[in-house]
């Protein structure tokens, strides 16, 4: 029972969190299109929606795994899902500077 709470809490977590990043990235681009910012319109357009693939990606994954877990590896599944997504914002972030920059 509570192996089952465990797991739902960290799905629907992770749900909410594809819903926020999806929606994160949709507002960005709406913003940057009204703006007209060509040169970071490029970079967002391409490399910034295959990196929003990628965690969403990462974030499916995770919730497929849930659904065949105890609450421990359940617990260690939502971390490390948290730590690769915050891993890939990170180079994300990096690379959209670099982008602005050059």
């Amino acid at each position: 029972m509570i192996e089952e709470k465990v797991s739902y809490v960290c799905k629907e977590s992770l749900i909410a969190m594809k819903s926020s990043l999806e929606n994160s990235y949709s507002f960005d681009m709406s913003i940057f299109d009204q703006d007209d910012f060509l040169k970071i319109w490029d970079y967002q357009a391409n490399d910034g929606r295959r990196r929003l693939k990628d965690i969403t990606e990462v974030i499916d994954i995770a919730i497929q795994q849930l659904n065949y877990c105890d609450s421990k590896t359940a617990s260690k599944i939502y971390l490390d899902t948290l730590k690769c997504v915050a891993l890939v914002q990170k180079w994300t972030r990096i690379l959209e500077r670099a982008s602005i920059s050059s």
